[in-house]
């Protein structure tokens, strides 16, 4: 095996290396002790340039912040409120509106999420029908909960 620095004992992040594992691979390979109690293999130079700080809970941990901060800002009852108010369509939404889309036999399908429920508001021949049947939903679950929010606010 070639030379290499000891770098045991020392803090990468969360990392402590403990042992060589006698793997190389142009680096020496440690086995490192995460502060979370893990053990990974990490090549020394990805823990030398900061590249791997832990066994991957810092990962976790970040998108679990991340996401519980954009709920609490943006999501009441699983409702995200920014997306109501919004009139912005989806890239991939075909129709030109929120809940409608083609089905593959030419019909017309229209869905409203509420509160984490799905709801199939029904299929039909015209697009036009369709379309009255997504915004009575939005008009009777959407206009009410937004009234409640602005209130509560």
């Amino acid at each position: 095996m070639a030379k290499y620095k000891d770098i045991s004992n020392q803090r990468f992040g969360k990392l402590t290396p403990i042992k060589v594992t006698g793997k190389y691979y142009k680096w020496v390979v440690w086995q490192c002790k995460c502060d979370c109690g893990n053990i990974v293999e990490v090549p020394s130079n990805r823990l030398r340039n900061g590249e791997k700080k832990s066994c991957g809970c810092l990962r976790e941990e970040y998108y679990e912040n991340r996401l519980n901060n954009n709920i609490k800002k943006y999501q009441v009852d699983g409702t995200n409120i920014a997306y109501l108010k919004s009139k912005k369509l989806s890239k991939a939404n075909k129709s030109g509106v929120r809940g409608v889309s083609q089905k593959k036999n030419g019909k017309w399908l229209a869905q409203i999420v509420f509160k984490r429920k799905s709801y199939n508001l029904g299929t039909y021949e015209k697009f036009e029908d369709a379309v009255k049947a997504r915004k009575e939903a939005e008009e009777k679950l959407h206009k009410e909960f937004l009234k409640e929010i602005k209130h509560l606010g």
